[in-house]
């Protein structure tokens, strides 16, 4: 590496905190060199953190607002980690200035809003990546290997369950949370990890989309439950169920495969847990940890060296928040909705249930 990346953090929510570990943890690539919020306590408090993870003082300038960050030029990466709502306006003001932009998920709220991201990346010199992280767990890393190659032949279904626990205090201990405006609710916020490691493990397009979403339990504008059923062009079923009613705690996430020539299974508080692992030839992986900001942080950065495209796009990320649009649109109108029709926006679903 022929130099130590500075990174601008914008956001400082409780997911900041995962980004500060995940700089920490490169800290032989990367170092944090600005800290912008609209609450600057906040963003002192996200700077002593991170100060303490690395063991020592550096310099870290504190912005209340995110233009003037923007117009100090000389950061490398910024790390765009605010309310849902403001991803894609600032992800594009970012890429305009020619930014590196990692992006918390999801990408935006809209179809249109994404568009415009993607515009924008297409047009910048800067490069941006979407934190939808679990593809860098290494049982998937395989999993997408052995796929592609066709050693699993042919696949019938893909499974995916997001069965947690997000209590009232949650939500309200953050009020944007769990709002159609600023959150867009359990599939766009807990569930898009798993919509996109289907999509990208199945490696091809979405045909259509059936699903029923609700609110029964949380005191929350959006849905608290959700199940989906996708059909992929080559015939293959994808389920989806995403929640965030588990009583008490959070059950698990998992992902069941079933295909011509293997069963795949795992599951767990994090996925973590090889359950089933049956294909000819191929033992399972010896580390089941999942996915974290510190991988996606390390890949993105070494490719910047290298001059290469992101692992996880900007066009990927729109695909997966399409199918939860398209998710949406099937329970409103009732019907199967073909992936190819979706041009929707979060909101247009704000007075339904």
């Amino acid at each position: 590496m022929k130099k130590r990346y500075s990174i601008a953090l914008v956001g400082c929510g409780a997911i900041a905190k995962k980004h500060i570990q995940a700089i920490a943890d490169n800290k032989d690539i990367a170092y944090l060199k600005a800290v912008c919020d609209i609450n600057l306590q906040s963003a002192q408090r996200i700077v002593d953190d991170y100060q303490d993870l690395v063991a020592q003082e550096e310099e870290i300038g504190l912005y209340d607002c995110f233009e003037a960050l923007l117009a100090q030029g000389d950061v490398d990466i910024i790390a765009i980690t605010t309310i849902n709502g403001l991803h894609a306006q600032y992800a594009v003001k970012c890429l305009k200035h020619h930014k590196n932009v990692i992006l918390e998920k999801p990408l935006a709220l809209s179809t249109q809003d994404a568009e415009r991201v993607c515009a924008a990346a297409r047009a910048s010199e800067g490069e941006i990546t979407v934190c939808t992280q679990l593809r860098y767990a290494e049982p998937f890393l395989l999993l997408k290997e052995l796929i592609a190659n066709g050693q699993l032949g042919k696949i019938a279904s893909i499974a995916v369950r997001v069965l947690r626990n997000r209590s009232e205090a949650y939500y309200t201990s953050a009020p944007w949370r769990g709002t159609w405006e600023k959150d867009g609710g359990t599939l766009l916020n807990q569930g898009i990890h798993s919509v996109d490691l289907l999509l990208w493990l199945m490696g091809e397009q979405v045909e259509s989309i059936y699903a029923n979403t609700a609110t029964f339990i949380r005191p929350i504008e959006t849905e608290d439950y959700a199940l989906l059923n996708l059909r992929f062009q080559s015939g293959a079923i994808g389920l989806v169920e995403a929640t965030v009613c588990v009583y008490e705690h959070t059950f698990e996430d998992s992902i069941t495969i079933i295909a011509e020539k293997g069963f795949v299974a795992l599951g767990g508080p994090l996925m973590q847990h090889v359950l089933r692992w049956e294909i000819e030839g191929v033992e399972a992986p010896e580390r089941c940890d999942m996915g974290t900001h510190r991988e996606l942080y390390r890949d993105f950065i070494t490719r910047l060296e290298e001059g290469r495209q992101p692992m996880i796009t900007v066009e990927e990320a729109k695909d997966a928040l399409n199918v939860i649009l398209g998710a949406h649109l099937s329970n409103s109108e009732k019907r199967p909705v073909l992936f190819t029709e979706i041009d929707e926006d979060i909101m247009n679903f704000k007075n339904e249930k």
